[in-house]
């Protein structure tokens, strides 16, 4: 048996920000609307209910946003009220909150965390996978319900087959106490009482050390192990992430660091090179050897010029000084050349200061366009729901089957029309 790829996966928001929605999950009238779903092979998925009590309820299709939103109502109902009542009480009504507007803001809606075993090209069959996904998926629940307690509420379980590739979505919330006593959907308490920390505690918290990170990687590593106790063998390799995945602005900052750091490299091996050259000079200036030089008597010689004879060994070492000579200075006029360039590309400060206000400007750009996303996504988000909505209300009024029986019969009429008229 070859390995197989395994994926766990947390999310709470789409890439447009919003709330991911659990009747995707469990609803087969929501599934029914969407392009990608086999609808021949939804019958055979497989959900699951758990409730505050502690029980589990195996179900078909059911309205898993009204199910879970009732138990937020039984966490965190008390918890809210009072928190509403201080709101109240110290004059800010505008801040009080319904739990339904709890359980669908991105920072305290459950947490959906998709976890798959193998793809479309694996050797073992789906019913085999399907059985293997369920069984390791209720074991790391039991692990986690065993570990944390009430800090985490397992909400669902649904094991999807009607798409492309076999895959599960599990769906929690954390729970945490305030400093009244009551229960609140606060993930980052959570994982104090919980215990767990960012996976670098000697570094600040961040968008890749976070708290979040080590839990989901704890929940990969168990149902890795799980799987593999079942005779699956996993593919663990960890594929080096993208680049197009860093932040951004720490991306440029890293480039603009790392030219800076050449730029200078470049400097120090400037000055060294100079320093060699200065002596170089010196030596031009200061010959070490002294030569014995006799005038010749030259008769023939009118201009005035007064010929001189030498050893051959002096000869030599002149004619052997001027070849030198010559490729020393021509060797140091290029260097000066290079080093005027490479001094003004160091120490321009108009230029480090022309890259810092062009990121500068690009920052800025991003957060004005994170803003217009923003805006955009909630506008989309809200025509998406009243589509969902009216959609819904039309199939359970049967309005949509009038319409579309409505649009048949005129097509049919107009059919007729045409015929007639080509008769």
């Amino acid at each position: 048996m070859a390995k197989m790829k395994a994926t766990v996966r947390n999310g709470r928001t789409n890439k447009s920000g919003r709330v991911y929605n659990a009747n995707h999950n469990t609803r087969a009238e929501t599934r029914n609307l969407e392009g990608h779903i086999d609808h021949e092979r939804t019958a055979k998925n497989v959900n699951f209910k758990f409730l505050s009590d502690g029980s589990i309820e195996k179900s078909g299709s059911f309205d898993s946003k009204a199910f879970e939103l009732s138990q937020y109502e039984v966490y965190f109902g008390e918890g809210q009220k009072a928190k509403n009542d201080r709101y109240i009480k110290d004059g800010h009504p505008e801040r009080c909150k319904t739990v339904a507007e709890v359980y669908s803001h991105p920072k305290t809606a459950p947490l959906e965390t998709i976890i798959q075993l193998g793809n479309r090209n694996t050797d073992i069959s789906p019913a085999e996978r399907k059985r293997v996904m369920i069984s390791s998926a209720f074991e790391l629940i039991d692990s986690l319900r065993a570990k944390y307690g009430n800090n985490v509420k397992i909400l669902s379980l649904s094991i999807h087959t009607d798409e492309s590739t076999l895959h599960g979505h599990l769906r929690m919330c954390f729970v945490g106490k305030d400093k009244f006593g009551f229960a609140v959907p606060n993930q980052s308490q959570a994982f104090k009482e919980m215990g767990v920390e960012r996976p670098d505690i000697t570094k600040k918290e961040g968008k890749y050390n976070n708290p979040l990170i080590t839990f989901s990687s704890e929940l990969r590593e168990k149902f890795y192990s799980l799987c593999e106790q079942k005779g699956i063998e996993i593919d663990r390799e960890v594929k080096a992430p993208s680049q197009k995945h860093r932040d951004i602005l720490e991306y440029k900052c890293n480039q603009l660091e790392k030219s800076v750091t050449e730029l200078t490299a470049e400097r120090n091996t400037l000055r060294n090179q100079n320093s060699i050259a200065k002596v170089i000079q010196s030596g031009f200036n200061k010959p070490q050897i002294e030569i014995k030089a006799e005038p010749i008597k030259d008769k023939a010689n009118k201009g005035g010029a007064e010929s001189v004879k030498i050893s051959k060994s002096d000869f030599e070492w002149l004619k052997e000084r001027a070849r030198l000579t010559i490729g020393i200075k021509t060797a140091f006029e290029s260097l000066q050349r290079y080093g005027k360039e490479l001094w003004d590309k160091v120490n321009q400060e108009k230029y480090i200061s022309e890259l810092n206000s062009k990121l500068e400007n690009e920052e800025r750009q991003n957060r004005e366009q994170s803003i217009q996303i923003s805006k955009l996504s909630q506008n989309l988000n809200l025509a998406y729901e009243q589509l969902q909505d009216q959609q819904e209300f039309m199939q359970k009024t049967g309005l949509w089957k009038r319409f579309c029986d409505f649009i048949k019969e005129k097509f049919r009429e107009r059919q007729e029309t045409e015929y007639n008229r080509s008769l």
